[in-house]
């Protein structure tokens, strides 16, 4: 028996959703001329094509191992920022096809960001994240063949309408197996497949929503963020009040107004955080030394 119970609010999300099988199945049409073509608008016509086949599959380390792979991983022909949306519709097909059996656990995150790799297995690991993959009643024993989805990360409003939630993807996001299953096989077949956009974590957030996964609640026991958004020093600086766009933070509040259990200064941060955003080569080093005690002080 677990020693602890899910809150209200968490398991409300989890009793929503449906457990998914979490046996592998081919979406990638067994890598022929086109696999995973994405999905058909309701003109008939494919969207985005994840065009595999040039990909190596060597597993279990996970290495794109040259510029032709990562050039293949996404075929739109444009490196653009602003088609983010595809590439990382590309790169979960990817992870799905190649590496589903080999991990309980996938996150996805930018260049400029810094994982805590030792705090998010730790949370993965939780009793509280165990319990709420196993339906939010029992502990799974290890012999289940369906799963709760899971969809971890810091959960924000679109510039505040608490109708429009999503998960940031600058602090990247966490998803266990069904999870990742749901989202490439149910997922994105049928969700805007020719949007080409840099709002991936938006995107993503709702294709989720069309196929009944919503955002667990990933905050520690004391209302603090586990996933941060921002740089250390901004957000463990975040103050109260009103913010003008002419502050660089003012989007974050804004993105915040959803929440009106939101914390502020070090309180906003938990001492068990997964990551910092918005981090540079020079700080990523500092961070690092910082916390493996490389420093002498």
């Amino acid at each position: 028996m677990p020693s602890i119970t899910l809150d209200m609010k968490r398991l409300e999300v989890i009793l929503s959703m449906n457990a998914t099988d979490i046996t592998y199945v081919d979406a990638s049409g067994n890598h022929t001329t086109h696999p995973h073509m994405g999905g058909k608008d309701e003109h008939g016509r494919w969207g985005y094509v994840h065009d595999e086949t040039a990909l190596k599959r060597t597993q279990p380390t996970f290495e794109i191992r040259d510029d032709d792979d990562r050039a293949n991983l996404c075929k739109s022909g444009d490196d653009d920022y602003k088609v983010l949306t595809e590439k990382v519709r590309s790169i979960w097909a990817y992870i799905y096809d190649n590496y589903y059996d080999v991990y309980d656990y996938f996150h996805i995150g930018g260049d400029d960001l810094y994982l805590i790799v030792e705090n998010l297995r730790h949370y993965l690991e939780s009793e509280e994240i165990q319990l709420a993959s196993n339906g939010g009643q029992f502990l799974p024993n290890g012999y289940e063949s369906t799963q709760m989805p899971l969809f971890l990360g810091k959960q924000l409003s679109e510039y505040g309408n608490k109708d429009k939630l999503y998960l940031g993807g600058g602090s990247g996001y966490t998803l266990n197996k069904a999870a990742l299953k749901s989202l490439v096989v149910h997922g994105f077949p049928s969700c805007f497949p020719h949007e080409k956009t840099s709002a991936e974590d938006m995107m993503v957030s709702k294709c989720f929503e069309k196929i009944g996964i919503f955002p667990y609640d990933s905050k520690d026991e004391t209302g603090a963020e586990r996933y941060l958004q921002l740089a250390p020093g901004d957000q463990c600086t975040l103050a109260p009040g009103e913010y003008g766009k002419d502050n660089k933070l003012w989007w974050y509040h804004k993105f915040n107004e959803h929440d009106k259990e939101v914390k502020f200064g070090t309180d906003h941060c938990s001492a068990n955080a997964v990551n910092f955003h918005y981090v540079n080569s020079d700080l990523m080093r500092r961070i690092h030394a910082l916390l493996y005690r490389y420093c002498e002080r």
